[in-house]
């Protein structure tokens, strides 16, 4: 196998999954097109969607989702709109720069598109905030395109069932934009990319998860590369476990920060967490300063606001 590129045994096995894949997907896609995303094909909502989910629950999402594509049903109405307006919104979720990102987004479809989502991997690409996953997602979801979008759920499937065998991102990439085109071909999936890319997807969070897969409910298991190796776990090896503490950390500053000037502007000697005053340590001013930096509040003579 050439650099990042499947070689037959790994397309092969791509082959030998997507009959079963398919048959289990058309029952269990059931319980997950019950979120607000999974019935549209319009880019600006997919977009909207892909942001909101990167390292956040779907089941978080699905509370915010409607919201924000009500308020903001094209990416004009975003453009035209300040972004503390989404930040609002978006409010409790974190990673705030993922919505300054669709904001700067809405307003270069605007300026550069005329108001409508590109449609093709270096335009996406070019679009303030959207990395390979994104940009592919959009593609995949919304216009059916053949291309393999690497999420943390499909990633894990293509290293175990598939024996997908990049060391590097960019590597795994071109693995499975090669494997997605190869897959699309027989038509097996409607063929395009969608339905290949979401039926990966929801093994991944559903079954082929990472700490303890459910190998005994895996409909793919008889023909899984590595259930059929007896090797070491593909993912663990090269991802070993960590938790990030959440308590007291920044992104627990960050988020108490951005809740506190959602409700109103407020000093930053006023804010508070869990009761007690933040105070103006050096550690607190920097992330105020990391927040305005990213464009999430602004900052006016020891006031922060929305901007």
């Amino acid at each position: 196998m050439t650099a990042g590129h499947p070689d037959s045994d790994v397309l092969a096995q791509a082959g030998a999954i997507t009959r079963p894949l398919a048959v289990w997907w058309s029952q269990a896609r059931v319980a997950r097109d019950t979120l607000p995303w999974r019935s549209t094909r319009d880019p600006w909502r997919v977009l909207i969607s892909e942001l909101m989910l990167v390292q956040t629950q779907a089941s978080r999402v699905a509370e915010r989702y409607p919201a924000i594509v009500d308020r903001f049903p094209t990416p004009g109405s975003l453009a035209r709109s300040p972004v503390g307006d989404l930040i609002a919104l978006w409010s409790g979720l974190g990673y705030y720069r993922r919505a300054v990102s669709l904001h700067a987004s809405a307003t270069r479809i605007v300026e550069t598109h005329g108001g409508t989502l590109p449609a093709t991997l270096p335009e996406l690409r070019a679009l303030p905030g959207l990395g390979a996953y994104t940009a592919r997602a959009v593609l995949a979801f919304a216009f059916d395109e053949p291309v393999g979008p690497v999420d943390t759920n499909i990633r894990r499937v293509l290293l175990r069932a598939v024996g997908a065998s990049g060391s590097s991102a960019t590597q795994l990439q071109n693995e499975a934009d090669a494997i997605a085109r190869s897959v699309a071909s027989t038509g097996r999936f409607g063929g395009g990319g969608r339905a290949w890319s979401l039926a990966l997807m929801d093994l991944g969070s559903t079954v082929c998860v990472a700490r303890a897969p459910r190998c005994g409910e895996c409909p793919i298991a008889k023909v899984c590369a590595w259930r059929a190796g007896s090797g070491s776990d593909p993912v663990r090896s090269q991802n070993p476990a960590r938790t990030a503490r959440y308590a007291g950390s920044d992104r627990e500053i960050r988020g108490t920060i951005v809740r506190t000037v959602c409700a109103a502007p407020i000093e930053v000697s006023g804010l508070t967490l869990h009761g007690r005053a933040l105070g103006s340590s050096d550690r607190v001013q920097r992330i105020v300063a990391d927040l305005v930096a990213e464009g999430v509040i602004i900052e006016r003579d020891g006031v922060l606001a929305l901007r």
